[in-house]
């Protein structure tokens, strides 16, 4: 596996393993304070590997399994926003390596959807109160795990021979472009442009299932917010339009209602 030679000009460093607990675990024990490099930190198998909210990420050999290292002067308020650069940086990659006639989608907040089903998905983590940020991202490339609460896929199934070292390459390419396009004053009004292009479900009724949330009107009986996906806000959160009005929802799992 190779650093495409731009990112390398750039100082940026690569660290490969054939086996990890986690690369998030890994960014966190190289970070330091004034840590001023980037680097992208990559294993062949993952035994802790782990998704939003603590979830398992199934890491087997052949997918990949990355965290970027970010030092980064974004204020904390707003890098949570990041995300949203990582999602379009994920869905191009998928777009060069897919036959056009792929739905390339993205799922708020933070998944890939190929032909309706998650590919990939994204963790952010602030360290050291905010001088960096840990950017987990997991793309299924040769498998993905069964019985899952939403559909899943991985590119493999759908273009046949994609290796990992191409996905890396794309998917690094676009990151950097991404995350230099949201830093060079153009913020996130076009990261969030560039994401709602390819918003899935947009338009479309929604369930939206939260965890510790207030009551609201709209929630149903499982506890879940049901209404129509109409914009994120300037905040990157999701406006919902529900019986009882519209609704600003900061996280959660989204789920379709229509068919």
């Amino acid at each position: 596996m190779r650093l495409p030679g731009a990112l390398v000009a750039q100082g940026d460093q690569l660290a490969c393993f054939d086996s990890l607990d986690s690369t998030m675990e890994e960014a966190r024990r190289r970070f330091a304070p004034g840590l001023v490099n980037r680097i992208w930190i990559v294993a062949d198998a993952q035994t802790a590997g782990r998704g939003r909210q603590g979830r398992a990420w199934v890491s087997p050999p052949g997918n990949l399994h990355m965290t970027l290292l970010l030092p980064t002067s974004t204020p904390m308020r707003d890098q949570p926003k990041l995300g949203f650069a990582v999602g379009v940086a994920l869905a191009r990659a998928a777009e060069s390596v897919l036959p056009p006639s792929a739905s390339v989608r993205l799922k708020w907040p933070n998944d890939l959807l190929v032909d309706g089903a998650k590919t990939a998905g994204l963790l952010l983590e602030g360290l050291g109160q905010g001088a960096a940020v840990a950017i987990g991202m997991g793309v299924n490339i040769v498998a993905h795990p069964p019985k899952t609460p939403y559909p899943a896929t991985h590119l493999g199934a759908l273009a046949g021979s994609i290796t990992r070292d191409t996905v890396f390459d794309r998917l690094a390419g676009a990151l950097a472009e991404e995350l230099h396009m949201f830093a060079d004053g153009s913020g996130f009004p076009v990261t969030r442009q560039r994401w709602l292009a390819r918003a899935a479900h947009r338009g479309r009724r929604i369930a939206v299932r939260q965890s510790n949330e207030r009551q609201q009107d709209g929630r149903r009986e499982d506890g879940s917010i049901e209404g129509t996906f109409v914009d994120i806000d300037d905040d990157g959160r999701l406006l919902l339009d529900t019986a009882g009005g519209p609704v600003r929802i900061a996280a959660g799992d989204v789920f379709p209602l229509d068919k």
